[in-house]
Parts: structure tokens; C-alpha cells; sequence
């Protein structure tokens, strides 16, 4: 199992949402994983792996919670990310952003 932690900070807002991850049962070219954070309580996901791309998806699951999340690495060694989210009440979550190795200054 690998367990992860992800701060999502959104532009012009205060507050980070931490998301806990857990990477678990990973074959060559799939994996499982959960989430959790102060809104979620835990969802469950299916997820795929190749050289280029890791992403996952939420679905059927007790909270409600449905999405994806699509990380694709760019040529710089970047990862570009894009996600999207519906919660119970239809409320929909737009993501878009990039992820790189933090360094030391």
C-alpha cells in the first residue's frame, strides 16, 4: 500500500483541502485507491497506469461522491492534471492544474 497526501490550494481562496490517498492492490497496469478528507468520509476507486498517464475514478459509492482525476506527464517532466467532481447534491468541482518535484531554494 502507498499512502499519499494531496494539498489542493485553489486560487484566491484561504483554505487547502487535504485529501488522504491510499494506493492499494496495483497490478502492472491497474490499481485501487481510497480518499479521504474533511468532507469526504472515504470513497473507494478503480484506477489505471501507464507510462505516460495515472488516473481514477470514483463511482457508486455510500457517499455519493463521483469523479475523475487524469494526470498525464508532459515533456518537461510535469504532470498536467485535470479532475472533476459531483457531489450528492449536484454540485459540480472543476479542476485544472499542473504538478511538479518540489526543490529546495
Amino acid at each position: 500500500m502507498i499512502c499519499s497526501i494531496q494539498r489542493i490550494e485553489v486560487e484566491g481562496g484561504a483554505e487547502h483541502v487535504i485529501n488522504t490517498l491510499r494506493f492499494y492492490n496495483k497490478t502492472s497496469d491497474t490499481f485501487l485507491l481510497s480518499l479521504e478528507n474533511s468532507v469526504v468520509e472515504k470513497a473507494e476507486g478503480n484506477g489505471v497506469i501507464d507510462d505516460k498517464t495515472v488516473a481514477w475514478e470514483f463511482r457508486d459509492n455510500p457517499m455519493g461522491i463521483e469523479g475523475y482525476d487524469i494526470y498525464k506527464l508532459q515533456d518537461d517532466g510535469t504532470y498536467a492534471m485535470k479532475a472533476e467532481y459531483l457531489s450528492p447534491d449536484k454540485m459540480r468541482t472543476m479542476i485544472t492544474g499542473s504538478i511538479w518535484k518540489k526543490t529546495s531554494s
